[in-house]
């Protein structure tokens, strides 16, 4: 039988060290606490300043762990790592997004009902093989209701078992895409992906705080990749 106990896995590289400590203490005042939390230094060495940070707002946390590289795996690494999480639920969150109190205890719970891929923001293409589409977030309407969507962004809460579809076909790319791939070949094989409006925005919403850096959409060469990857995975079985 499955429990609501999940992994939370965070990301750290480039942001600032006062994001890192907020975003650790929102995760630590979730009204349903992670069984684990795993933070992500990859290519970590260069920013002692993050992992500092990170262990002292842990210290004494013993369900807190970091995983340091001094490779830099990119953002695929922490889905590598979740197929080894111990527990049946599992939420990636981006270094840019900050948790109200009953977020993780709210997408747990659409999680519990459905087997399914779900976050706060994503995308709705209307071309299946162009990456532009309506971008849906926190403030779309039908409040406490989910949304059908193409793929989803700022991470992604699933089920540990839905991760065997994206790593049962090649990854051809690290650079990112990642949550194009997953989200697209889960849902050919039957995962629905949602994106979540909540109901109690002041209780459940994931707010957004880039602190100006955001490389995923910003720059062609990744626009680029990211274009292929959908026209890629669109065509494929």
């Amino acid at each position: 039988m499955m429990t609501k106990d999940y992994t939370i896995i965070l990301n750290y590289y480039n942001k600032s060290t006062s994001l890192l400590r907020n975003q650790v203490n929102r995760v630590l005042s979730q009204t349903l606490k992670p069984k684990f939390i795993w933070a992500c230094f990859m290519g970590g060495e260069k920013r002692q300043d993050l992992l500092k940070a990170f262990k002292e707002e842990t210290a004494g946390v013993p369900n807190a762990s970091f995983i340091l590289s001094d490779y830099n795996f990119k953002y695929i690494g922490r889905y590598q790592l979740a197929i080894t999480a111990p527990t049946d639920y599992v939420i990636i969150l981006d270094d840019d997004r900050l948790p109200e109190t009953e977020y993780c205890e709210t997408m747990i719970s659409i999680l519990e009902k459905e087997d399914c891929l779900v976050q706060q923001y994503g995308w709705a293409l209307e071309k299946k093989e162009e990456l532009a589409g309506r971008f849906l977030n926190p403030g779309i309407k039908n409040e406490g209701e989910l949304t059908k969507a193409s793929y989803l962004c700022g991470g992604i809460c699933f089920r540990k078992s839905s991760l065997k579809y994206l790593f049962s076909e090649d990854i051809d790319t690290t650079a990112s895409g990642e949550d194009i791939m997953f989200c697209m070949r889960c849902e050919k094989n039957g995962i629905p992906i949602y994106v979540y409006s909540p109901k109690y925005k002041h209780k459940q919403w994931l707010t957004h705080q880039n602190e100006g850096v955001n490389y995923t959409l910003t720059t062609p060469e990744i626009i680029k990749l990211r274009t292929q990857i959908i026209k890629k995975e669109s065509k494929s079985p």
